[in-house]
């Protein structure tokens, strides 16, 4: 049994039907799934548990054969969310998925219930930065040095402090579309909170390279007060 059997697309709406029909506490029960950490199916303008619906999906393809349980197949980017859009589905980052508070920026933080266009996009982006799956995919491969200054929190710290790192995501808003799904490698990159900061601040976000120069400019005026003189013999 494996998510290879399914390939078709009413199938999964017959899914998404039942879905709605006895609602998610019943359906996640009744067929052993819980809620989707990660990745949620966007149908219609709802949200739906991805791995329950697409287990689901099997027994409407093949009526003689059960769903798939959860025990059968795995959930995630590479499996769950790869399926459903090869089906035409829209599988997105669950907003909620978010490090602790304690891990982001300030000025990243939203506040209020009342949210203007740019604070829903401020929030998209973030859950792209914060989601944990993503966030471990992109240092598995890029490392945990920030990509701007080279600092690691192991060095700088010690061992308690050696997986701390922000992820920034890279692709401006202007560039992302309603179908648009977080590359973790393309797209995530590790930065020490202090270049996150700079990356963000006032409002803009800068490149990468534009940091760097900064960084580079600085070191650069600071160092001249460090000239002195050669002594006159």
């Amino acid at each position: 049994m494996s998510l290879a059997e399914i390939t078709s697309r009413n199938a999964v709406l017959d899914a998404i039907k039942e879905y709605d029909r006895i609602g998610q506490s019943a359906f996640l029960k009744g067929y052993g799934f819980g809620e989707s950490r990660m990745y949620v199916l966007e149908f219609e303008g709802r949200q739906y548990d991805s791995k329950a619906i697409i287990g689901v999906a099997r027994k409407y393809q093949y009526p003689d054969r059960p769903p798939l349980r959860p025990q059968d197949f795995s959930g995630g980017h590479a499996t769950v969310q790869r399926k459903l859009e090869s089906l035409g589905f829209i599988v997105r980052v669950r907003s909620d998925t978010e490090e602790p508070a304690d891990h982001l920026l300030a000025e990243e933080i939203p506040f209020g219930s009342e949210l203007r266009e740019g604070s829903v996009q401020q929030i998209l982006v973030n859950a792209y930065e914060r989601n944990r799956e993503a966030r471990e995919q992109c240092l598995a491969h890029h490392g945990r040095a920030c990509v701007i200054c080279g600092m690691t929190f192991k060095d700088s710290y010690g061992p308690l402090a050696s997986n701390f790192i922000h992820v920034h995501h890279l692709r401006p808003l202007s560039g992302i579309k309603s179908d648009y799904v977080v590359d973790p490698i393309a797209d995530l990159v590790p930065v020490c909170p202090n270049c996150h900061a700079v990356v963000h601040l006032g409002g803009q976000t800068r490149s990468l390279d534009a940091v760097r120069q900064l960084i580079r400019e600085a070191a650069t005026t600071t160092s001249q007060f460090f000239i002195t003189e050669p002594e006159q013999e």
